[in-house]
């Protein structure tokens, strides 16, 4: 299971907060409530998924095999998760 951080920063409510991803949103899920992040924190309505996590977080998240990339290996990545997630919407809807 390889997790991936943004290394680009934002400050929102006080804090500093960073993106979590993953090479699929299974591992993205387990990793994350391996490290205490609630779900409602996985960002399911952005463009790309991903959790926002706060820089103590993602201490942890580099304490249990996090890594840091790159803003455009980042995109990479959540594309691919894009394309999971509406593949798996897509297979549950034949179902419906």
């Amino acid at each position: 299971m390889t997790i991936y951080l943004d290394k680009m920063k934002y400050r929102w409510r006080e804090k500093y907060w960073t993106h979590m991803v993953a090479d699929s949103i299974d591992e993205l899920h387990i990793f994350a409530k391996l490290i205490g992040v609630k779900y409602e924190y996985f960002d399911k309505n952005a463009m790309h998924p991903h959790y926002d996590i706060n820089m103590m977080q993602v201490q942890i998240a580099l304490i249990n095999g996090a890594k840091f990339i790159e803003r455009r290996e980042l995109i990479e990545i959540v594309k691919k998760l894009s394309l999971e997630i509406n593949l798996k919407n897509k297979q549950m809807s034949l179902f419906d």
